[in-house]
């Protein structure tokens, strides 16, 4: 009996062997049938095949394919797969309705904001905030009193995403929060929205015990742009937290709110560079000539960012008095400063010219690369003579940027450009002709063809190519032949003008 049971037991041994044997090899044809039917499907439609794979990560995977692909025929599949028994494949399908961004995916959404899975309720909460339609609010209003801080704080986020002025009054119910980080995402999507029905409640929470909540409410303010709240944002200048300063000075900037000007300059020297430099870049937002002092001395500031910012300010503001403390920023100051230097000096305008044409000889190649670039943003005809003569700089940087600021001058220079086709300097001339020849004003052509009458070949042979460049049309060298032409043509030329 015995013999006979070892028998059985050997031949059921032998038979599982068997079986997990050819087991892999089975299910491996059926993987290659599923890739080979695959292969006859599009990338969207193999994604949607997936989301029926008996393996959690395969479907989580393909949920999260469809969602970077935001193709509307995968909304009805992954709407499906929100009822999924893995926590990661219904937050991935949550997620991926988000992207898609498609109307019919807002009740199954808002069905799974009482989820057991955190994550899935935050996916669906920034879904629903994605797809952004007023219809997305109602859900969102249910969820706002979800256990979890994280949870909340994506409402509020959502919220602000939608934009509507429906979300106002649930955003203001998370005020009582007791999250920090609620209250202040709360009162960054209320400055989004910028309704003003959120202005008094948002002054009352500048009183907030938590500087993060404080710094979104005075950001928030800004947005709004009340000037009627200026007085409690100044306060928060000499707030205990940097970044709630710094977000104070730059409300009162996007206020430009005079009444701060001289809380700004105080607030230029504060210990910390970020507030030195938002304040900077509010006084320049004002452009209040007060200010003015203060930003120069700023330009010395041990921080670049600080300098830089306080360069910008004084071109705002437009003060001659700023010229030349910013011409000796362009000359001697930190490479990352010079072309706000530039950009101020150019805002000034005319009162800079003589500084940053004296600049063009400068030793320092970027210093005369800065100042002609600076030179091609003044609008006054005397610019341009420099600027022919910094086309024959030995730095070909500084020839690029003389040649750029010409151009952007464009037909403003042209008038100087022909008289320059006269100068006894053949470099000055040679110059004069390339940038024409770029320009291509037909108020051109004729002193050009007087310059094929030069004695220099080198001289004639350029302007010859600048003609054919201007008109589109070749007569070679012969002067004669160009003004044939040009008396045949000229009436044209002049009505293209």
């Amino acid at each position: 009996m015995v013999i006979w049971t070892v028998k059985i037991m050997k031949r059921a041994l032998v038979a599982l062997m068997i079986v997990f044997l050819f087991l892999p090899l089975a299910n491996a044809e059926r993987e290659k049938v599923t890739e080979g039917e695959e292969k006859e499907l599009d990338q969207v439609e193999q994604y949607i095949l997936r989301l029926e794979s008996e393996t959690p990560s395969v479907r989580g995977k393909a949920a999260q394919g469809l969602g970077r692909l935001e193709d509307a025929r995968a909304v009805e599949p992954l709407i499906g797969i929100l009822s999924d028994e893995e926590a990661e494949v219904r937050a991935n399908a949550a997620w991926a309705l988000g992207k898609i961004g498609d109307r019919r995916a807002v009740e199954p959404l808002g069905s799974i904001l009482k989820d057991e899975s955190q994550e899935v309720r935050i996916n669906a909460v920034w879904g629903l905030g994605k797809i952004g339609s007023d219809v997305s609010i109602g859900p969102l209003v249910v969820a706002l009193g979800d256990p979890s801080p994280k949870v909340r704080r994506a409402i509020a986020d959502a919220l602000g995403e939608i934009g509507s002025p429906e979300g106002v009054e649930p955003l203001l119910q998370l005020f009582r929060d007791a999250d920090p980080e609620v209250r202040a995402s709360a009162a960054n999507s209320l400055g989004s929205i910028a309704d003003q029905r959120a202005l008094v409640p948002l002054v009352g929470l500048l009183m907030d015990g938590a500087p993060e909540v404080r710094s979104s409410a005075v950001t928030a303010l800004g947005r709004i742009g009340d000037n009627s709240i200026s007085g409690n944002i100044i306060v928060l200048l000499k707030d205990e937290d940097q970044d709630v300063r710094k977000q104070a000075a730059w409300a009162l900037g996007e206020l430009e709110e005079r009444k701060a000007v001289n809380a700004l300059i105080s607030s230029v020297r504060d210990g910390s560079p970020e507030v030195r430099r938002y304040s900077a870049w509010a006084l320049g937002k004002i452009r209040d000539p007060q200010a003015v002092p203060i930003l120069i001395d700023t330009l010395r500031d041990m921080y670049m960012d600080v300098q830089g910012q306080a360069a910008w300010a004084l071109g705002q503001i437009g003060d001659p008095d700023a010229t030349e403390p910013l011409v000796r920023t362009l000359l001697y100051g930190h490479e990352s400063v010079k072309p706000y230097a530039s950009e101020a000096l150019a805002n000034i305008g005319k009162d800079a010219i003589r500084p940053l044409v004296k600049a063009l000889d400068e030793m320092d190649p970027n210093t005369r690369v800065q100042a002609a670039d600076a030179l091609g943003n003044i609008d006054d005809p005397d610019v341009v003579r420099p600027l022919i003569w910094a086309l024959g700089d030995r730095n070909k940087k500084v020839q690029r940027s003389a040649e750029k600021a010409l151009r952007r001058i464009g037909t403003g220079a042209v008038e100087v450009l022909i008289e320059t086709l006269e100068d006894p300097d053949p470099s000055m001339k040679k110059n004069a002709i390339e940038v024409l020849q770029k320009i291509k004003d037909h108020r051109a052509i004729e002193p050009l063809i007087g310059v094929l009458d030069d004695d220099a070949l080198d001289i004639r042979l350029k302007a010859q190519w600048a003609l054919r460049k201007i008109t589109g049309v070749n007569h070679g060298q012969d002067p004669k032949n160009w003004r044939n032409w040009w008396e045949k043509n000229r009436d044209r030329y002049s009505k293209a003008e």
